[in-house]
């Protein structure tokens, strides 16, 4: 019964260290919010870019952001896949970890941008999608304890 307990303990210890990274896209929302409003981060942000530029860097970000925030998917799959031997919960564990890091970078790019530029809605937009896909890596105990995929 002890070992059980051990198991469950480790079990609910490794799903919260998931579910604070879980919390960074909107731990990047709240800081962008907190500099905005004590009017630390100026309305063009810190990178003095011109409208064009702007659009086609919002562009590049979007897309890597996109991304990086979807390749978290296939990775994690790939990953579970060429694991050596039986995948056990310290595996499952790093694989999602791994997993949802890539996918929380999408929204890392977000908040990159708006302080380059000042503008929210890409940010929004990758904080979104990075939250929702690390929100679909999210491991459950069930999942965590199986020795099947």
């Amino acid at each position: 019964m002890s070992e059980e307990n051990e198991l469950n303990g480790s079990v609910s210890s490794k799903r919260m260290v998931c579910a604070a990274v879980l919390v960074m896209p909107i731990v990047y929302a709240v800081v962008l919010v907190a500099m905005s409003v004590g009017g630390i981060l100026p309305d063009a942000g810190f990178g003095g870019i011109d409208g064009i530029d702007t659009q086609t860097l919002g562009y590049v970000f979007l897309a890597a952001g996109i991304g990086t925030s979807l390749t978290s998917i296939l990775l994690k799959k790939i990953m579970l896949q060429n694991l050596a031997g039986p995948v056990d919960v310290n595996r499952r564990f790093q694989t999602t970890l791994v997993a949802m890091a890539v996918a929380e970078s999408g929204a890392l790019f977000g908040f990159v941008f708006v302080l380059i530029t000042g503008e929210v809605l890409y940010a929004a937009l990758l904080g979104g999608l990075s939250f929702a896909v690390s929100c679909f890596h999210f491991p459950s105990r069930r999942w965590l304890m199986a020795g099947d995929e």
